[in-house]
């Protein structure tokens, strides 16, 4: 189906048969403001009600590194999930690269083909577009260019800057970010599509960067192997996201609020309202504030 220009938004919430055994909640625009680029007051307080009054884990789903997601959090919910989960916080992260399970270790990690990591670095030098490469929690530079810094200030970690001829090969690298104008990022994309001839996939959270990952790679995927780790069936899940890199965890649950139903970016794009139902007598969490 196509989205209409302004979609219905339910005003009233939804009867769940039961509680989910887990939400899947992406991070950027949703638990973050996309606005403000911090944790309003009334998520933090749901995720604390749902964590501290009802059996349903809360695990962030993400396209930051753990340590990322945290920090963006801010510090009343980042140490609500550190508190809960003894200091080790479970999760799909990286757009389902590295998955920690339930005691917060590694149960699953995927990487760039170094020949992969390789053709795409030539490629962003030559076109002059700023990059950076994940290896688990660090995020790694050439040099310090205004858009890498640019990444401190959307409560990332500091970008280190290292030589990648030395590093490829020896680390693994998860996945590369291109950032540059909305413009050239929407060029870039098909020229690298055709580059990686189906050797990686290609995803974007935000309109000005463009990731890269290895093939099949997507947070639907790492979503499904947490579950299998912590033996959770899909359809006692609930998953909530707001971008292209959400669809595929989206589908791959049972619980998504109704008007996701389409998977439709441009829909679930410009709807923000989450209604949640927990407890005996059905308690009514507004997750994130209804916006225009």
């Amino acid at each position: 189906a196509t989205a209409s220009a302004t979609p219905p938004v339910a005003r009233n919430p939804p009867i769940l048969p039961y509680l989910p055994k887990l939400v899947a909640c992406d991070v950027d625009g949703t638990i973050i403001n996309s606005t403000t680029h911090h944790t309003d007051a009334p998520t933090t307080a749901v995720v604390r009600a749902l964590l501290e009054s009802t059996s349903t884990r809360f695990y962030p789903a993400t396209g930051r590194n753990r340590a990322g997601a945290l920090l963006a959090m801010g510090p009343e919910l980042s140490g609500l999930l550190r508190e809960k989960y003894n200091g080790n916080v479970p999760g799909v992260f990286l757009q389902g690269l590295v998955v920690y399970g339930e005691d917060g270790n590694l149960v699953y990690e995927r990487s760039l083909a170094d020949d992969m990591a390789r053709l795409i670095f030539r490629k962003a030098r030559q076109r002059g577009v700023s990059f950076v490469a994940y290896s688990e929690d660090r995020i790694l530079c050439e040099k310090l260019c205004p858009r890498v810094a640019r990444m401190a200030t959307l409560n990332e970690p500091e970008a280190e800057v290292v030589d990648f001829a030395e590093l490829v090969g020896k680390i693994a690298l998860h996945k590369i970010i291109f950032m540059d104008s909305v413009e050239t990022i929407r060029e870039i994309r098909e020229e690298v599509r055709a580059l990686v001839q189906g050797r990686a996939n290609l995803t974007q959270a935000l309109p000005d960067m463009l990731e890269i990952l290895p093939p099949g790679a997507s947070k639907g995927d790492g979503l499904r192997r947490l579950l299998k780790n912590i033996d959770i069936h899909p359809k006692e899940v609930m998953a909530i996201g707001d971008a292209e890199n959400d669809i595929e965890m989206l589908k791959c649950v049972g619980f998504v609020p109704s008007f996701f139903a389409d998977f439709s970016v441009s829909l679930f794009k410009s709807t923000s309202l989450l209604h949640m139902l927990a407890g005996r007598n059905y308690h009514t969490f507004l997750f994130t504030a209804l916006r225009p």
